[in-house]
């Protein structure tokens, strides 16, 4: 378990079994509100985020057994996000889902393929732009996106909508009871 930069560039893995925390190699450039990924291979990816309040297009591959992060080759993220939520499908493919891009929630969509390197963002966008959204992969293989918020002003989601990422399809589900931004999704 990985507790990667946010308001430091620090960087700490966590051991259930010793219960114990080791620091790990710094995150460079230390940034705010990115997402975190793992992929099938094992190393942690992290999309967009923010170095100055703005959105970014940074890609950053962090390797486990070499205690070593890097972005040298790294295909940018299409477009600017922070704020977003990157889930692992069984494809193997890293999705990037809505973010914030600089005035309110964004709907993209866009999938990183890391054994190729290459970017598709040519996917149907969410139904619902949105930023600060809960996230997570079902055991049926489709993504989970609830919550957030559609603009700055904080203003609380309960949607619920669901991707499909062989489909390429979206499809609304039941809101949750409650509205709610910030929250994580398992």
């Amino acid at each position: 378990v990985y507790a990667i930069a946010g308001n430091s560039s620090s960087v700490e893995a966590y051991d259930p079994l010793a219960d114990t925390w080791t620091p790990k190699a710094a995150m460079p450039p230390g940034h705010t509100w990115h997402t975190a990924a793992t992929s099938p291979q094992g190393n942690i990816y992290t999309f967009g985020g923010s170095t100055d309040s703005l959105p970014t297009t940074s890609v950053q591959k962090y390797t486990p057994a070499a205690d070593q992060w890097s972005s040298v080759g790294l295909a940018p993220i299409p477009t600017a996000i922070r704020d977003a939520r990157a889930v692992t499908a069984n494809n193997g493919k890293i999705y990037v889902i809505g973010g914030w891009g600089g005035g309110s929630g964004i709907p993209n969509v866009q999938a990183y393929d890391p054994v190729a390197n290459t970017w598709n963002t040519s996917l149907a966008p969410m139904p619902s732009g949105r930023w600060l959204h809960a996230a997570a992969l079902g055991p049926d293989g489709k993504i989970y996106v609830t919550g957030g918020s559609t603009v700055f002003e904080n203003t609380e989601l309960a949607s619920l909508e669901v991707y499909n990422p062989p489909g390429n399809s979206w499809e609304t589900k039941a809101s949750m009871p409650t509205k709610r931004m910030g929250a994580s999704g398992a």
